[in-house]
């Protein structure tokens, strides 16, 4: 489970329908089950197909192919004549089989281009925008646990009332505050060596690399501080000095992990679980 932040930039104020409508093209069908136009047909390879009968052959275990393909992909077998795609044990997807039981085709039912399977207006980053004094604004509602961004911040804004002057002094404030608090901790970092060159300096061998990281003196420190912000800090990203540390903090301020415009979805990298970022751009 991943939670991230997009940001929806549109000409007018949208509602909730108008927001369900700019997010639906971008569902994950397996996830929230709504079976539109976005779904496709998509047919497995022949690579595919040859792999499943591979592994019915060395994991049927006396199932008939019908059985384990249910059981094993979660799909059931069917004659062309029995494919409906209004019947839901269908809905999903299907192999169809000959009548002498061979694969003609797979087919997965998807939406190649998900990215979400639940959204909130504000939730964790509920409060995220400041608004300047005086303007019309919307605030979401917060996450789990009563969890959000700020306590007067706005979720549904105008561009030209967002308060960027504020915006930009608190992230400067909070990095400085941030960043003087773990050298404080750890003291100079000179001798310390970043995770991706630890693994270069170990051939990516994980055990060596991760010992050796571990046991580097300003790991240790940051690690038995009795600061719980700080010892679950990577240190990585202190080894900036400080203005640049603040500068990057400052663009930052008003960046989501993805933006949707005119019907495109743009985003920094490719969402895993855990908020583990895949194929992760600059900028």
């Amino acid at each position: 489970m991943s939670h991230f932040t997009v940001m929806l930039i549109t000409d007018n104020k949208p509602i909730d329908r108008d927001i369900e409508d700019i997010l639906m093209p971008f569902h994950e069908f397996e996830c929230t089950g709504i079976d539109n136009e976005y779904v496709q047909d998509i047919p497995k390879s022949k690579e595919e197909i040859e792999e499943l009968k591979k592994d019915f052959e060395e994991n049927g275990d006396g199932r008939d192919f019908s059985e384990f393909v249910y059981d094993w992909c979660g799909v059931h077998a069917v004659t062309k004549d029995k494919i409906d795609k209004n019947n839901t044990d269908l809905e999903y997807g299907w192999v169809e089989v000959d009548n002498d039981g061979n694969i003609v085709e797979y087919i997965y039912r998807t939406n190649p281009n998900a990215k979400w399977d639940w959204w909130k207006i504000g939730g964790r980053w509920c409060g995220f925008f400041k608004a300047k004094p005086d303007v019309s604004a919307v605030r979401g509602s917060e996450g789990l646990m009563g969890s959000y961004s700020s306590e007067d911040g706005f979720d549904i804004i105008r561009k030209g009332d967002i308060d960027l002057k504020v915006m930009f002094g608190e992230a400067e404030k909070k990095a400085a505050d941030l960043w003087n608090k773990i050298h404080d901790i750890v003291g100079d970092l000179s001798d310390y060596i970043s995770w991706p060159d630890t693994l270069k300096k170990f051939e990516e061998d994980l055990e060596k690399a991760r010992k050796f990281y571990n046991d580097q003196r300003a790991v240790v420190t940051l690690k038995s501080s009795g600061d719980r912000e700080a010892r679950y800090r990577g240190l990585d990203e202190f080894t900036y000095g400080l203005e640049e540390y603040v500068e990057k903090a400052r663009k930052q301020a008003i960046s989501c992990f993805a933006y949707i415009q005119d019907g495109e979805w743009f985003e920094k990298g490719e969402m895993g679980w855990w908020a583990c970022v895949s194929d992760e751009k600059e900028g």
